[in-house]
């Protein structure tokens, strides 16, 4: 069955040159959605989440957050990794 995850990106700007920057997240746990469309409507959910706490924490530097749905088995991951 296929299933969906999501992958998050936040884009900072660098507090000593102001050069953009990414770092990867993903959540935790991982949550699988049966839907593209379920996946991709909770992910506009929990980046407008997300923008908003990040304004609580302007140090920072979050510009942005990017999220895509990827199918769970083409997503290269290892869940005993996830540190909670």
């Amino acid at each position: 069955m296929k299933a969906y995850i999501m992958l998050i990106m936040l884009l900072q700007l660098d507090p000593k040159d102001g050069l953009p920057y990414t770092t990867a997240l993903q959540q935790s746990p991982i949550i699988e959605y049966n839907t593209l469309q379920e996946c991709e409507a909770a992910s506009e959910l929990k980046r407008t989440v997300m923008l908003k706490s990040s304004r609580q924490y302007p140090d920072l530097a979050i510009v942005n957050i990017v999220i895509e749905c990827v199918d769970s088995s083409l997503a290269d991951f290892n869940s005993t990794d996830i540190v909670i």
